[in-house]
């Protein structure tokens, strides 16, 4: 009897840690000139940790599904490559995050970011997924009030969104605060040295 117990509470447990996202897309995919994409490119599907404005992807970050990146400010809930709109063929391409997500062994677990902002982010200039970025690398993103992580077991579909440069922002990624400090530390020291001889 107590091995049913055991086994019930432990299926509720796991079934509440997920979360189901019916629809978080963005149409129109574009770049940082408002030229839309006619390729695909790769895409995140982001929760930031406190709300933040998801401008603080850095170099070396890696997009995949469950990483940390932008120095612990976001999790990758999903990622992949954008396909073309599947209604009007021909009309752009399509970035888009669904289905129910696991949160139970991730940061997101026991509703610790329930609330938080949720952001679509795509890369102009890449494909493919787990890519590592680059300074340099731009990136688009696409959020508004509607997307906001929910608590387990809720079910949420979020606003339809437009990736163009009239409603997403567009970010260069920039070296990692240390990455840069050890570079020009570097140049310093290389010019007071050739300063010397």
């Amino acid at each position: 009897m107590k091995k049913i117990a055991f086994l019930l509470a432990s299926t509720l447990l796991t079934a509440n840690a997920t979360i189901t996202i019916t629809d978080a897309t963005v149409t129109n995919l574009g770049d940082e000139n408002g030229v839309e994409l006619t390729s695909p490119n790769t895409y995140a599907l982001l929760v930031a940790f406190n709300n933040d404005s998801f401008e603080d992807i850095v170099m070396g970050d890696t997009v995949s599904i469950g990483q940390t990146i932008g120095n612990g400010k976001y999790f990758v809930l999903d990622a992949g490559e954008s396909q073309p709109f599947p209604l009007a063929p021909g009309t752009g391409f399509v970035a888009s995050g669904a289905g129910p997500y696991d949160l139970s062994s991730t940061p997101l677990a026991n509703d610790a970011f329930a609330g938080q902002n949720v952001a679509m982010i795509w890369f102009p200039d890449l494909t493919g997924t787990g890519v590592t970025l680059n300074t340099g690398d731009i990136y688009g993103v696409a959020r508004d009030s509607t997307w906001i992580l929910p608590k387990e077991g809720e079910n949420v579909s979020f606003n339809n969104l437009f990736g163009n440069t009239q409603t997403a922002e567009f970010v260069v990624i920039v070296p990692e605060p240390t990455s840069a400090l050890l570079f020009s530390g570097g140049l310093l020291g290389f010019a007071l040295r050739r300063r010397r001889s």
